[in-house]
């Protein structure tokens, strides 16, 4: 998915991909090159998007909600927007079976 979503076609390699997979009910946070020097693998580990009892694995949509909140907290830390800040790659969801 990384590769066909086009991740790492931005211009500072600082594209992110959210991976989540319902059925193993996980979720993976794959940074291009330009976000890994940037932002400790440790932050992208500590990420919780379940209770503090399974935090590695969502149970329900607030905890989902959550970790993607926390994702952007740590974007605006280590990689603030620019002044020139377009979307180079589309920001929506995709679903794939």
């Amino acid at each position: 998915a990384f590769h066909q979503e086009l991740v790492h076609a931005t211009r500072n390699r600082t594209g992110l991909l959210i991976y989540v997979s319902a059925l193993e009910k996980q979720v993976l946070v794959l940074p291009d090159v330009g976000l890994d020097a940037r932002v400790p693998r440790a932050e992208w580990n500590g990420l919780a998007w379940g209770p503090a009892s399974d935090p590695h694995h969502p149970h329900d949509l607030d905890h989902f909600l959550a970790g993607l909140r926390a994702v952007g907290e740590i974007l605006a830390r280590h990689v603030p927007a620019l002044d020139d800040n377009p979307d180079e790659i589309a920001n929506a969801p995709r679903i794939r079976s």
